[in-house]
């Protein structure tokens, strides 16, 4: 294989030196005959600096017997700063790029948080009001209950007292009938209160969890 492919360098550059002499005779191979070319502009780079520093030393080689070695060694040391150098630049471009992301991360997951904690506190307040209102509602139905036993009670204490005159008997019966009224006022009150409570709780649990289904919903 490499000597097949020797082979056919050599072939190619004599072929190319053959043609260049043939064109010489013509007088068509001179610097006014060539056609120029230009380079185009660029940025430039550390190996800009490396050619023309291997340049100059190419001169300057020649002419310096005892440091020969110096040069060599400094080009190096040039290249292997400039490798480190780009090696830095690259780890530092890559922690920033890091820095950068993790930054975004965090303001993002504060961001959903305090949306969060937001959306709770303003859940709480709503059920605080409700449930005072209903708490409201409550006292009111109490107020009024309690409007009706005061109402009946003097009624019936003024029956007491217009008609103690007629007998002992009959008083014993109206306070019997009284004490049985109140009592049932006082069951169905409680009756009352037993069920208002019970109906909060279960409106409540129910408001908890249709809050609930929708947040969940909302973060999905």
């Amino acid at each position: 294989m490499l000597s097949g492919q020797a082979s056919r360098t050599s072939q190619a550059g004599e072929s190319c030196e053959q043609r260049i002499a043939e064109l010489r005779k013509e007088g068509q191979w001179s610097a006014s005959r060539l056609p120029k070319l230009q380079e185009a502009c660029r940025p430039k780079s550390h190996w800009d600096t490396c050619w023309r520093r291997c340049s100059g030393w190419r001169l300057t080689l020649p002419r310096k017997g005892a440091g020969r070695w110096l040069l060599p060694r400094s080009l190096c040391a040039h290249v292997h700063v400039t490798m480190l150098n780009r090696r830095r630049w690259r780890n530092v471009r890559k922690r920033e790029e890091e820095m950068r992301l993790r930054h975004i991360a965090s303001t993002i997951a504060r961001g959903v948080d305090y949306f969060w904690s937001n959306i709770e506190q303003v859940v709480e307040i709503k059920l605080r009001f409700e449930i005072y209102d209903k708490r409201q509602k409550v006292l009111g139905l109490q107020k009024a209950v309690s409007k009706g036993q005061c109402a009946k009670v003097t009624q019936s204490t003024g029956e007491k007292s217009d008609k103690e005159s007629k007998g002992q008997e009959t008083g014993i019966s109206r306070k019997r009938k009284s004490s049985t009224s109140l009592s049932d006022v006082e069951v169905h009150i409680e009756d009352e209160e037993s069920t208002i409570e019970d109906q909060e709780a279960v409106e409540v649990a129910a408001d908890q969890k249709a809050e609930l289904a929708e947040l969940t919903k909302e973060g999905k």
